[in-house]
């Protein structure tokens, strides 16, 4: 009850009430006309008016079964997590119809969506650091889902290394996420997964978005590379650490340069998945060298999930070559 008083108290059209209150009150005065002041007592009265229907308003979105939650997850990038998080909130406010979701919410639920900009700045080939990073981040969804107690659709923006999306994309186990990914011509980040069931964990039978290659020199090997093409740059295939492999796959984006950032991409993602569960029923082992948008490889975590021995690979400036930086089965939560 207290806390539902101060929110009115500190409602907008209150607030610009008590001001005009204060000015006019003390203008009517000065002019000692009666008229004067039944037309200032009639707009304070509007106000007022505005303010209940107003906070009704509110108080109906933030007590409704869907609240929208922008998570953004930063590795090392040039662009500012801020501008990025103002980019989500301004994708948010077009769902709500309102410009004023942010303070809204720290309003009403006590959320400070700046609290949601979570940044890594170590090193990415340190498995053990980045998991205590998406652990953390783990916590805080976890948390933010039992305060609320509401069905949440998280708002997710990741960049900028593909590799550690596969790690994060374990945390959003959910059926309501959009994912967002960053357009550098339009320095925009433009919403590409609409997550509302569970077909991107489906497989699908029918190629469609990626020519398959596959070159299997023995039957004698239990592990197999799978070299994953869906970038404007191709993996090196002839590097040291992946022609070591006598067994490998690749899936080569059909469409020029990048998918098209106007579909979803809910389809490419069933593709890839649906071999990488053909071949891991086949093999113990699995190796993946990408060059793929950061969104598809977060999504991907969320199918794979912690459970197949799948390495994911990182291409190493430094040495030229692909590093290997975790398995799939090695990421770990606490309960």
């Amino acid at each position: 009850m207290i806390d539902t008083i101060i929110r009115f108290l500190e409602n907008k059209y209150v607030s610009l009430t008590g001001i005009l209150g204060l000015l006019l009150g003390s203008l009517s005065d000065a002019l000692d006309n009666d008229i004067a002041k039944w037309i200032i007592f009639a707009i304070i009265i509007i106000l007022f008016i505005f303010a209940i229907v107003n906070e009704y308003r509110l108080n109906s979105k933030f007590n409704k079964e869907v609240i929208h939650i922008p998570v953004v997850i930063k590795i090392g990038s040039k662009v500012e997590a801020s501008y990025v998080m103002n980019n989500l909130i301004e994708e948010i406010e077009k769902i709500e119809n309102t410009s004023s979701y942010k303070r809204d919410i720290l309003r009403f639920l006590k959320i400070d969506l700046d609290s949601f900009i979570y940044k890594f700045k170590g090193d990415i080939y340190d498995f053990d650091n980045l998991m205590d990073f998406s652990r953390y981040i783990n916590h805080e969804i976890k948390k933010l889902q039992v305060q609320i107690g509401n069905k949440i659709e998280f708002h997710v923006a990741y960049y900028q290394k593909p590799a550690i999306g596969f790690l994060l994309g374990t945390i959003f186990k959910t059926e309501n996420i959009s994912v967002y990914q960053n357009n550098d011509y339009k320095n925009t980040f433009f919403k590409v997964f609409d997550i509302n069931s569970r077909k991107y964990k489906e497989n699908k039978p029918n190629n469609e978005f990626y020519t398959i290659d596959r070159s299997y020199m023995t039957d004698e090997s239990n592990e197999i590379l799978v070299v994953l093409n869906s970038s404007s740059h191709n993996v090196n295939v002839n590097s040291d650490k992946l022609k070591q492999y006598s067994n490998f796959v690749k899936l080569t984006l059909n469409s020029n340069g990048t998918i098209p950032y106007e579909i979803d991409w809910v389809e490419h993602s069933q593709e890839i998945y649906t071999l990488l569960n053909e071949l891991q029923i086949k093999y113990k082992h699995i190796v993946l060298a990408h060059a793929m948008p950061e969104s598809l490889s977060l999504v991907l975590g969320m199918a794979i999930e912690n459970y197949w021995n799948l390495t994911i690979t990182q291409y190493n400036p430094k040495t030229s070559d692909y590093d290997e930086i975790y398995t799939m089965n090695q990421i770990k939560y606490f309960s």
